[in-house]
């Protein structure tokens, strides 16, 4: 099934590419204007639909920002088509245009889950998000219900706990985020989600060895205390899985490439909705050993994951007296002055292209 979709999203991207290649945005007169991605550069293109001419001008900027004109035909209100093309980064004061990601899905995928050492370790804290989540509405209902002997009203009141601090958590976790950076609600979320799994191992399994305070004289009063921890670690795990899941998507976006934001978040969501399968072996596990030993066994990954959030993941956002001592920068604030800065150009080459004609600048000729 995987498979198939990815095709059918690798063919939906080549047709819309085709598409814009073959200038199929728009059937009215004047000038229109389409932006492409050539062999890693980027140009764009505007065309005087009024005219039947399209080479009667052209404008071709190359090396340090310089102009030359070409094209054939003459006459009054001849078609002028520019081009104004930037290739291997700066380029002097040759405009730069905006254009969409041509990136290949398999190298978009890779690059996010693997390459990008940033990306990658979102990747496994939202991994972990949804396995917490599975476990929650998995393994410890299953297993409240078959080893604890809970009923299912009590049942209902674990998952609403859970589910409730995990909505509630995430009003606050992506607002502090933005203050203290990402990483501190990640690392916690995981660490958390660890302690919390660990807590209801320990409270409310193993026969009530590992109980504080348990009465072997009054095993109905030990129930209700192993419920209580039951309880307990369900809102923790609730609140910590909350602290990750609006940071998640902010982190991809602060480290994702220009123009590649989409296939990034998508990547990161391929893998946070991933853990929820994680149900299947873990059960198997539990049914082969015992469902304390599973929930150790997350617990221990949880741990795992937070050591790569700390180790791997860096900081790529703008601050206000944050983490990083106020520092203001990264990818997020780069491209967003990056973007201002293309429109400004974008309207200046328009400016210069259709605004009448004879001389241009620099050696600009139109026919």
């Amino acid at each position: 099934m995987l498979v198939g979709l990815a095709l059918t999203v690798s063919a939906l991207r080549e047709s819309l590419w085709r598409r814009r290649e073959s200038g199929g945005l728009g059937d009215g007169g004047g000038i229109r204007m389409r932006e492409m991605s050539k062999d890693g550069g980027e140009f764009v293109e505007f065309v005087d639909e009024a005219s039947d001419d399209e080479e009667a001008g052209k404008l071709s900027l190359e090396g340090g920002g310089r102009a030359r004109g070409g094209g054939g035909g003459g006459g009054g209100g001849a078609g002028l088509r520019g081009v104004a093309e930037a290739r291997g980064g700066a380029l002097g004061e040759a405009p730069r245009v905006a254009s969409g990601s041509n990136e290949p899905l398999a190298r978009a995928f890779v690059r996010t889950s693997f390459t990008h050492r940033s990306l990658a370790a979102v990747c496994v804290a939202g991994f972990c998000a949804n396995f917490e989540t599975g476990m929650a509405w998995g393994l410890i209902a299953s297993w409240a219900r078959d080893g604890l002997g809970v009923g299912g009203r009590e049942r209902d009141f674990f998952t609403g706990a859970y589910s409730f601090l995990k909505g509630l958590s995430q009003l606050f976790a992506g607002l502090a985020s933005d203050r203290l950076g990402r990483k501190a609600p990640m690392l916690l979320g995981l660490v958390g989600g660890a302690a919390s799994l660990a807590l209801a191992a320990f409270g409310a399994g193993f026969g009530g060895d590992f109980l504080p305070g348990s009465d072997d004289d009054a095993p109905e009063a030990n129930d209700g205390l192993r419920f209580g921890y039951l309880v307990l670690s369900g809102a923790l795990l609730g609140l910590f899985t909350g602290l990750m899941y609006p940071v998640l998507a902010a982190a991809a976006a602060d480290h994702a490439p220009a123009g590649r934001l989409a296939g990034t978040i998508g990547t990161v969501r391929f893998w946070r909705d991933l853990g929820y399968a994680m149900g299947a072996p873990v059960a198997a596990v539990a049914d082969a050993a015992t469902p304390e030993t599973a929930l150790l066994l997350v617990a221990g990954l949880m741990l795992a994951a937070g050591g790569v959030v700390a180790v791997a993941y860096e900081e790529a956002m703008p601050n206000e007296g944050g983490v990083d001592g106020g520092r203001r920068g990264g990818a997020a604030a780069a491209a967003a002055e990056e973007e201002e800065e293309e429109e400004e150009e974008r309207e200046r080459v328009e400016r210069r292209l259709v605004g009448g004609g004879g001389e241009r600048e620099g050696e600009t000729r139109v026919g």
